[in-house]
């Protein structure tokens, strides 16, 4: 799937709550750069289409933009915000939410 497919996907599925109708499946449309704020990261996919996204953990900082991606194998206290978000062109994120027991069953398998 190409970026742009993936941006438009995005837009027009974004709820303001980031939930979706599919149990681990996040979407996120931010249309304004805020201050850092403390959250866990918990074990992600997380797949930036659009604008960027900073995350701090300890002196750490990781930053991913647009056809990045960031894999969260653990639950982390993170500081984070999104970058480079405005309402013409808001931070468009995909997040899948891992579980450990069902990754160890697809390593075993494979």
């Amino acid at each position: 799937m190409y970026l742009e497919e993936l941006r438009t996907l995005l837009a027009r599925h974004a709820r303001p709550e980031w939930t979706t109708a599919i149990d681990g499946v996040l979407i996120s449309k931010v249309e304004r750069s805020d201050p850092p704020a403390p959250s866990m990261t918990g074990t992600v996919l997380a797949v930036i289409a659009q604008g960027a996204k900073r995350l701090a953990l300890g002196d750490r900082v990781y930053e991913y933009r647009a056809g990045q991606y960031l894999v969260a194998s653990v639950d982390l206290p993170v500081t984070g915000q999104f970058t480079d978000a405005d309402p013409e062109h808001p931070a468009l994120g995909f997040g899948l939410t891992l579980e450990p027991s069902v990754v160890a069953e697809l390593l075993l398998q494979a």
